[in-house]
């Protein structure tokens, strides 16, 4: 009997954990925007951090002005299949929401070919946005119990070249290719007043590539007592984007109000299967060998 069988066997029918690499952590505890490093279009807009209750958040000010957006960049990351690339982080707002409000919410990851490292101080365009690519969620921001339909809840690919990142709030020209959502759902159905309340919400979005050419997104936004405020998932099957390096946030004004996020964890992770491949190659060799 081959000595590497009984090992063989073994690891493939034990689920090995998936191992991920963190490719950016940050809580603001420290005070700072600086490390890591965030920057700011729109100059004095949210450039400073923000206590809500006794937690520092990044505060995003989209009440005084258009929009506010936020962005920070990580080594450069490329999915290979059945790669995960995704983050997750804490939103509030620093003021109640109104039954009527109603506002967009972006977030995306892109790859920048020279990732933009320095706050945007007048408007919120740079040319490095032009060559921009890569993946945003759509999703309004409201607090009726009404479900969204509008397009702004989508799920969608950025193509088109525009020197704002997420161009404007109602017509994203930048983001040519909308991706159907296979699954959704967009209701937030609560009027509370999230900073009396100290409610957050727990935002996750992901890519991951499934093929060649294949790459499946997901969006979700949760509540502090783990219900599904929103969630979308879509499929971009054609010309896909798997490099990537700069993480943003945009939010709009008329929910008359400011935003903040928190807790930001960016992380790739390889699906367990191909983590299997990678621990039995040397025996499956090995084995081969002696046969």
């Amino acid at each position: 009997m081959n000595p590497f069988l009984p090992i063989i066997l073994a690891l493939s029918t034990t689920i090995l954990p998936s191992a991920g690499t963190v490719l950016l952590s940050d809580d603001f505890s420290d005070g700072n925007r600086t490390a890591p490093a965030w920057y700011y279009a729109q100059g004095q807009a949210g450039s400073t951090l923000t206590t809500n209750g006794t937690r520092q958040n990044l505060l995003l000010d989209a009440a005084s002005r258009n929009n506010a957006q936020v962005w920070t960049t990580f080594a450069g990351t490329t999915l290979n299949i059945g790669h995960t690339l995704s983050v997750s982080f804490n939103f509030d707002a620093t003021g109640g929401i109104a039954s009527a409000d109603d506002g967009p919410f972006r977030i995306g990851f892109f790859n920048v070919g020279s990732p933009v490292n320095a706050d945007i101080n007048n408007g919120i365009g740079n040319p490095s946005w032009n060559g921009a690519t890569g993946y945003g969620a759509f999703a309004d921001i409201h607090a009726d119990a009404a479900v969204d339909t509008s397009p702004e809840s989508t799920l969608r690919q950025r193509t088109g070249a525009s020197d704002t990142l997420w161009a404007g709030a109602a017509s994203p020209v930048s983001f040519t290719t909308t991706l159907t959502p296979s699954d959704s759902s967009h209701s937030v159905g609560s009027t509370a007043n999230l900073a009396a309340d100290d409610l957050r919400y727990l935002v996750t979005f992901s890519l991951t590539r499934t093929g060649s050419d294949t790459m499946d997104l997901f969006y979700q936004m949760r509540d502090t007592s783990n219900n599904i405020i929103s969630t979308m998932n879509a499929t971009d099957g054609s010309g896909i984007v798997s490099s990537f390096n700069t993480f943003s946030v945009f939010t709009g004004t008329s929910v008359g109000q400011d935003f903040a996020i928190d807790n930001v964890v960016i992380s790739v992770v390889p699906e367990p299967s191909s983590i299997l491949v990678f621990a039995l190659a040397p025996f499956l060799t090995a084995y081969r060998r002696r046969r």
